[in-house]
């Protein structure tokens, strides 16, 4: 059985079925605009999440039956899009990924029950981890798993000009500062920068043909400061 009541005057309603109870603008229709508080069963308060002619669009905040926050979300007309945040029952961080219109894409990182990073992982578009750091309760890092140069790379026509399509996953763990470029080698092995490349979750980009000898290149410069080293790597574009 549904339950409606509502408010002319400010435009308030309470809708309830069986497992929830939502409060907020929601038209006889049931369409649901801006901030809506909904409530289990028992009264709790189950989640505060905004709507978009009932999309969830925005942040949607979601908690235990405690009262202790459980979720951080953030929402593009129904897809998970930014940083979820997850905390267990007692309000401890354990958990955050970003999303990039529903999938998990880029950064996850978990955490013990002292809040102390436990595990890195970047996830590619298929939500599988392509690199993945483990810290000890010390913050040291125990092992890596994974390439820091992660590329795709396919053939291109772009304004009838041939060329690659180059796809880069730009990866950021702790502890850790990398700078990503695309570079040129000429026939001379002289390097000259063709793109800088700045900070997302990944870079595309069409590279045109080049002369005959001459070749791209991707230049990462890596700054570790847990052991205060720091290295150049180069992977040739193909």
């Amino acid at each position: 059985m549904l339950i409606v009541s509502c408010s002319l005057k400010t435009h308030f309603r309470t809708v309830k079925d069986k497992k929830y109870t939502w409060e907020g603008d929601i038209d006889k229709d049931g369409i649901k605009n801006g901030p809506i508080n909904v409530y289990d069963s028992l009264g709790h308060l189950y989640a505060k999440i905004n709507y978009t002619d009932n999309y969830r669009n925005g942040n949607a905040l979601y908690y235990y039956p405690n009262g202790v926050l459980k979720e951080d979300d953030n929402f593009y007309f129904n897809e998970l899009i930014g940083l979820r945040t997850c905390y267990d029952s007692l309000g401890r961080l354990s958990f955050k990924q970003n999303y990039y219109l529903g999938n998990p894409l880029g950064a996850c990182y978990l955490y013990d029950t002292l809040k102390r990073l436990k595990t890195y992982q970047f996830k590619d578009f298929e939500g599988q981890s392509i690199y993945q750091n483990d810290f000890d309760s010390a913050g040291k890092r125990l092992n890596v798993a994974g390439n820091l140069i992660n590329l795709v790379l396919s053939n291109a026509l772009n304004k009838q000009q041939l060329g690659n399509n180059l796809f880069l996953y730009l990866l950021n763990p702790p502890k850790m500062k990398l700078d990503y470029k695309i570079c040129i080698m000429d026939t001379s092995k002289a390097i000259k920068d063709y793109k800088t490349i700045y900070k997302s979750i990944f870079y595309k980009t069409f590279l045109p043909s080049l002369p005959k000898g001459e070749t791209y290149f991707v230049q990462l410069s890596m700054y570790d400061s847990l052991n205060n080293t720091s290295q150049v790597m180069i992977k040739d574009v193909l």
